[in-house]
């Protein structure tokens, strides 16, 4: 994604909408709870997994996974498989069974972590960043107990 979108408008939409979300009562994600954090041995945030109800899409998922990030610093160390298995197992928990996930086609190491914890591609679209139309790739896992093996 180019650094003008990501330090632009976007970025302020996003420390707005965890502002509102982390200081939220009660579900930051309507129904569905809180994002998930990983914490580094020093305090710091290293990783995280935002997700809630699927967001405007002809898919039938109970679920979708809006952003998962891990530092580039701690990528390789399970960071990224225990985001979503926690993910998963707190939405199974509230009987919810399938995910969807949205990916920047040409964020290629996103897309081959994707593949290799079994996410299927299921559709291509285009999206607005910021006033910057990007091509992603939609991943789907119609049993998301398969993401807790």
């Amino acid at each position: 994604m180019p650094d003008s979108v990501l330090d632009g408008p976007l970025l302020e939409d996003h420390r707005v909408l965890w502002r509102r979300m982390l200081g939220a009562r009660g579900g930051g994600f309507g129904d569905m709870g809180f994002p998930w954090l990983a914490v580094g041995p020093t305090g710091k945030v290293i990783g995280f997994s935002a997700f809630g109800p699927v967001r405007g899409s002809s898919w039938e998922h109970d679920a979708e996974i809006y952003a998962l990030y891990v530092d580039t610093d701690w990528r390789g160390h399970g960071i990224g498989r225990a985001l979503v298995r926690q993910t998963a197992q707190g939405l199974m928990a509230q009987h919810r069974r399938s995910l969807l996930l949205w990916a920047l086609e040409g964020n290629s190491k996103a897309r081959a972590f994707y593949d290799r914890i079994g996410g299927k591609v299921i559709d291509r679209e285009a999206h607005c960043f910021g006033g910057v139309w990007l091509p992603e790739v939609a991943y789907e896992w119609r049993d998301m107990a398969l993401l807790l093996e």
